[in-house]
Parts: structure tokens; sequence; C-alpha cells
């Protein structure tokens, strides 16, 4: 595991779980605190981020890679095939903090997000879990769990994450 990046945590979750309300709650604390905190967010589906037929898009067809395309207000950097998150992450080396939001099976540590009623053994079999967070309080578990709208006290975790592995 390379080193050359800021703590990373982990929120995983099945669909509509809250995974991305708890990310933009966390981000909220955390920002408003003076952290930098960057994301990542893993998309299952194919998708095409880029313009068909425009330049950038040109420049991957022919094989560059990676592209950057750089705007007025904005940049992004696309390989032509998905890239380790290792790899990805190396783009954060200016943040406190990385959440990545999916990529279950990566080493980073991870919360999971359960969804109310749901079978939670998935989150058991989970690498390197540090917290559960559901929509009621759950018992049971070896790691501290959480209600979804405990969004200070999570931040506050997080907080202390950041300061013991930054």
């Amino acid at each position: 595991m390379s080193h050359n990046h800021p703590p990373v945590l982990q929120i995983v979750g099945h669909a509509n779980s809250g995974k991305t309300t708890l990310i933009t709650a966390l981000i909220n604390h955390l920002t408003g605190w003076g952290y930098q905190i960057g994301t990542v967010k893993h998309h299952a589906k194919d998708l095409e981020m880029d313009v068909p037929g425009k330049d950038s898009w040109l420049h991957r067809q022919a094989g560059a890679s990676p592209v950057t395309l750089i705007t007025g207000n904005q940049a992004a950097v696309f390989y032509p095939t998905p890239p380790s998150l290792d790899l990805l992450l190396e783009h954060y080396q200016e943040t406190d903090l990385v959440l990545v939001e999916g990529f279950k099976r990566a080493p980073f540590p991870k919360w999971a997000v359960l969804k109310d009623g749901e079978d939670p053994s998935w989150a058991k079999e989970l690498v390197g879990l540090r917290a559960v967070v559901s929509p009621k309080k759950t018992k049971g578990w070896p790691v501290p769990s959480y209600r979804l709208n405990e969004t200070k006290a999570m931040a506050e975790a997080v907080r202390r994450f950041i300061n013991e592995n930054g």
C-alpha cells in the first residue's frame, strides 16, 4: 500500500443506504473545522464522462493515457481503464482525509452503512471495519455503532481518525 496519500476512510454499503448523505454531512462538519477533504466515488456501471468527438476524447481514442482536461473552472484526469485506488490517491496529497465511497475489497479502514432491517452479515466480513452506521442503534458489534443522524458524533470520530493517522 502506497503512503503517498493522506488517511483514507471508506464508506461502504448497499444502494440507498445513506452513504452519500453521510459523506456530505461528514464533509460539512470537517471542512467547517478547517480540514481539506477529498472524495473518491466508485460507480459500478460504465459511464462516458468526456464528450465524444471533442479533443480530449480524441486524445484518448488515439491511445494517450492518462489525459487531463483543464477548463476555466475545473480539471479532470481521464484514464482509459479504471486505475487502482492507490494510483488515484496520489492526486490527494494536499488533503487531510480521503473519503472513499465504495471499493468494498480495498484494504483501508471502513465504516459500513446498513439499511434498516437488512442482513448485516456482509459487513461482518469486511476487512478493516471500524464503525457501523444504521437508521437505528445496533448492538453486538465489536466496533462503535452510530445512528445515521448522529453526524456530529461521527464527524468527531473521523476527526480523531485524521489526527491519529495523518
